[in-house]
Parts: structure tokens; C-alpha cells; sequence
């Protein structure tokens, strides 16, 4: 039981090195491939990553998920880079609707996308992201339930240090 237990142990750690290792690698990639200052990394977790990008075209309604990317990244390649980029991308982003795609580990895809709103991150698992054109929003909030009903001005006071903000939590799960 004892040996069982620093086992998870030992492989959940290197999973987590493993997606940090992989996030690198992808920022390495952003950086050799894109055009300098059309990007900017926002936020990153062991699971997810925000990017400001620049530059992009207008995305299709009924576009596919490769459409998708094209219009988010294809503006932004370095024109010496493309025949490398256009060689390697969808080694890094789920492209298509088949299972394998899908669950490759390693694969980034789309959770939320802004073209036009507010992104606030105040920690890791503490941000708020609000879609002016959809009124979509996604928000995280590690360690508060979702029932206290968390607004983007409260992320905005706690930002800018104007007013703190504090919930009552009167439940223990175990």
C-alpha cells in the first residue's frame, strides 16, 4: 500500500512535468514560427494557456476547427517560416473531429475564445473572461462555489486593489 501510494505520486508529478515541458515546447514553437509582437502570452496552468494575438482575420460563422486556427495564426507566420509552420502545426492543435485528434495527449484546443471583451486573471485557477459580442463568460474560481455568483467587477475591484472582496463558504467536501 505504502510503495502503491509514492507510485501515484511519482507518476502524477511526471505528468505535470510533462504538460509544463510541452507548454515550453509550444511557446518555443510560437516564438521560432510567428512574426514578433503579434502575440502575447496572457495566462498559463498546467492545463490551459491564454493568447493575445494580433493581426487576425475575421472567423466564418460555419468555419471548421482548421479554419478556425488558420484565421487565428496564419496572418501571424513569419513569411520564412510557413513552409516549416504549415509542415508542423497540427502537430499542436486538435484540427479535426476524429477520437485520436481528440485525445492525443500534448494537442491544445479552443475552451473560449474573445474577440472582443475582458480577460482578468488574478491567480493560477482565479480568472474571468467575458465575450462583449456573445455575453459569454468563463470564469474559474478555485476553492469558491460557483453559487456565489462571482461578477467581472468583483475581478476588476480585486485587481486594481480598490475594494476586497470576500465570500462566505459553509460547506466542506470531502
Amino acid at each position: 500500500m505504502f510503495s502503491e501510494y509514492f507510485q501515484n505520486i511519482f507518476s502524477n508529478a511526471a505528468i505535470l512535468q510533462w504538460s509544463k515541458l510541452l507548454f515550453i515546447d509550444f511557446m518555443y514553437y510560437l516564438y521560432d514560427h510567428l512574426l514578433p509582437g503579434s502575440f502575447r502570452p496572457s495566462y498559463a496552468d498546467t492545463d490551459s494557456m491564454c493568447l493575445g494575438l494580433s493581426r487576425t482575420i475575421p472567423i466564418p460563422e460555419n468555419a471548421t476547427t482548421e479554419e478556425y486556427y488558420r484565421c487565428l495564426f496564419d496572418p501571424l507566420v513569419r513569411p520564412e517560416k510557413r513552409s516549416s509552420w504549415e509542415a508542423s502545426w497540427k502537430d499542436w492543435f486538435v484540427t479535426s473531429k476524429s477520437p485520436y485528434d481528440q485525445r492525443k495527449p500534448g494537442k491544445l484546443k479552443k475552451e473560449f475564445s474573445i474577440s472582443n471583451g475582458h480577460f482578468v486573471a488574478l491567480s493560477p485557477k482565479c480568472y474571468f473572461m467575458f465575450d462583449a459580442d456573445s455575453e459569454k463568460t468563463k470564469i474559474a474560481s478555485k476553492g469558491v462555489p460557483h453559487s456565489c455568483q462571482l461578477t467581472l467587477d468583483n475581478y476588476l475591484e480585486k485587481l486594481y486593489g480598490q475594494i476586497p472582496h470576500s465570500v462566505e463558504v459553509r460547506s466542506l467536501r470531502m
